[in-house]
């Protein structure tokens, strides 16, 4: 009897010593596994490589280095990235407008940089053959990845020395004001009262790194993997607010946030930079405008509306409001949503930035909000 029992101890230490060690090596393999598609797809998605990145001067935001070549792989796109004489992603220009010409600088994050398509395709090229019809134009892309609208501001101070222009044009993403908030800390206060973009920008920063099944189970509840920890602990304060928040829920729905919209800093937050912003333009001879480059959300049906709303012809007002407040010439381009399935049809399916469909609509469509605004009349 003694020995059956003993056996039987046996036998069930013996499984479940079996089980715990398929465990541990399944684990260890999936930890494996995903450091490796980490690493490899961090160079897909993120591409700020220091072989042709770099931290702007003022330690706040990114700068292209000068005549780099990059090739960008993901799994929707591959491209090659090119940067000018003077860190754009873009041709080289002279520090002098030519003659008879009117030059314009955009000034944007990733959408504007345009990631996921070749020089040549980027929504500001497409602008700039569209204003061919309308005379000799220049159009400089300084779009520079992971740049923020106080990021904006500084480059737009350093452009004085590197071109003269006529018109700059911010390209402001919803992303943008985030990053900006962070660095003010007024994070917590921006994700709370729900602006649109915010959902998806804070998602981003944790998820852009998975690209397997299991991805929202390993996001709530591995979080004591290194390979999470890792990528997350750059941007502690912004995670424990995206997943406090319930804001990182899957890469196929937006979040539901709350409808609030009237925080006072954040009102006192975008004015003061657009009042920087025009005060600077005007001090190197040049009109200041700004357009909001929507997210995918922005554009699709009304199922993705939180409340029911209509997030960007919110954000539209809100933005023509303050802009005419501190004299910026707002450029209207929320027509970008009455094309057919905009959301799908523009953007791709997994990285959320435009497809090159996406940047030749957007920048034909920029191209007649110019038109109508006053910004190349003055």
């Amino acid at each position: 009897m003694a020995a059956k029992s003993k056996n039987s101890i046996f036998a069930i230490a013996t499984f479940l010593a079996s089980v715990v060690l398929s465990m541990a090596l399944f684990l260890t393999g999936l930890e494996l596994y995903l450091r490796f598609r980490v690493h490899r797809d961090e160079k897909r998605t993120i591409y700020l490589s220091k072989d042709i990145f770099a931290r702007a001067p003022s330690g706040k935001g990114y700068r292209l280095l000068p005549n780099r070549q990059y090739r960008v792989k993901g799994r929707e796109f591959s491209y090659l990235i090119k940067s000018n004489s003077k860190g754009f992603r873009d041709r080289d220009f002279t520090f002098d407008v030519p003659p008879q010409t009117k030059r314009i600088i955009i000034l944007g994050d990733s959408f504007t940089f345009g990631h996921g398509v070749e020089n040549d395709q980027t929504y500001p090229k497409v602008f700039e053959k569209e204003l061919a019809s309308e005379g000799k134009y220049e159009v400089i892309n300084a779009g520079i990845p992971a740049n923020s609208l106080v990021d904006y501001i500084e480059l737009a101070k350093e452009l004085a020395g590197i071109y003269k222009a006529d018109v700059i044009m911010m390209g402001l993403h919803g992303g943008d004001i985030l990053e900006s908030l962070e660095d003010e800390g007024l994070a917590k206060s921006a994700v709370e009262m729900g602006l649109p973009g915010l959902k998806i920008k804070a998602a981003e920063k944790i998820k852009r790194h998975f690209f397997i099944e299991l991805k929202d189970y390993l996001r709530y509840h591995l979080l004591s993997y290194g390979f999470i920890i890792d990528k997350v602990k750059r941007n502690k304060t912004l995670s424990e607010l995206a997943l406090k928040l319930g804001l990182i829920s899957s890469c196929d729905t937006p979040c539901t946030l709350n409808d609030e919209f009237s925080d006072i800093r954040l009102l006192e937050f975008l004015r003061k930079n657009l009042g920087e912003y025009s005060r600077l333009a005007r001090k190197q001879g040049m009109v200041a405008a700004l357009f909001f480059v929507p997210d995918k959300w922005y554009v699709a049906s009304k199922r993705f509306y939180s409340g029911g709303k209509d997030r960007l012809a919110e954000i539209t007002n809100i933005l023509r409001s303050l802009c005419a407040e501190e004299d910026v010439e707002f450029v209207d381009v929320s027509s970008i949503r009455e094309y057919p399935d905009a959301d799908s049809a523009l953007y791709y399916d997994y990285d959320y930035h435009f497809n090159r469909k996406g940047n030749e609509i957007f920048g034909k469509i920029l191209y007649q909000a110019t038109l109508r605004s006053k910004c190349l009349k003055q």
